[in-house]
């Protein structure tokens, strides 16, 4: 890891407690998920084919690694990162993963892959669909103003002491939080919401957000896989609701 300081003399650096900077964000991670049944048969020459319609899309999909699994897929392109996963996730249970690890990039360039990817998708598997299951996970980076990002949680967003570590009895190299919300009995189409908010242990001046919407009820019958709309949902609630939780607007 390029910081690895662990507060040998003192839990937390002398130093003023860091405000939260939302202007640095920096995508970490995009990705969006769908099982739907009945699933096709993923056959060799499905597989191809589904290669080739990614090359043809307007955006030219070009794969750099090809990965046969024992039950589909995986297609990873390096720069722009850009990885695909198409297989069986259960009997009659079909699954299109598309992700970018450390995008490098605008998420509305992710959004645009993502939704060429499923354009190509359906038309080699063009056939009736059932979406069971909606997932999006996107994570992001923020630095803080200075000082380390652990000292910002505990201290200014907690409002705890250093002293109340130190029943630990061993210093401190990060933590974080770990909130999860059900989906709204209310709500139509309402997703859970699971949320991770930590220091970023590679580099501690670095806060770690992870925000993940599961949509555990069916799909509308005859409803497309369509990953705007969940990738956007869940950067709104990132750069709303929970950016202003973790500043402590109003607390």
């Amino acid at each position: 890891m390029s910081d690895s300081s662990s507060f040998p003399d003192r839990l937390f650096a002398s130093l003023t407690s860091p405000p939260l900077r939302p202007d640095t964000k920096q995508g970490f991670h995009f990705g969006a998920n769908f099982l739907f049944a009945p699933a096709p048969a993923y056959e060799p020459a499905g597989l191809l084919q589904l290669q080739q319609a990614l090359a043809e899309t307007s955006g030219a999909l070009v794969f750099d690694q090809t990965q046969r699994t024992p039950t589909g897929i995986a297609l990873i392109r390096q720069g722009p990162p850009l990885h695909v996963t198409v297989g069986l996730v259960g009997p009659g249970i079909g699954q299109l993963l598309i992700a970018a690890p450390q995008p490098n990039r605008p998420l509305v360039s992710f959004i645009e892959d993502a939704e060429m990817v499923v354009h190509a998708y359906r038309r080699v598997w063009p056939g009736p669909m059932q979406i069971v299951r909606r997932d999006c996970t996107l994570r992001y980076l923020y630095a803080v103003r200075e000082g380390h990002a652990m000292q910002f949680l505990w201290e200014r967003r907690l409002h705890q002491t250093e002293s109340a570590l130190s029943a630990l009895g061993r210093p401190v190299l990060g933590g974080g939080l770990r909130l999860v919300m059900p989906a709204r009995p209310g709500v139509a189409d309402d997703a859970s919401v699971e949320v991770k908010i930590e220091s970023f242990l590679p580099d501690s001046r670095q806060l770690f957000l992870e925000t993940q919407f599961v949509w555990e009820s069916l799909a509308p019958p005859g409803a497309e896989p369509d990953p705007r709309p969940l990738i956007e949902a869940v950067d709104a609630f990132n750069d709303g609701p929970l950016t202003a939780f973790v500043a402590g607007d109003g607390s």
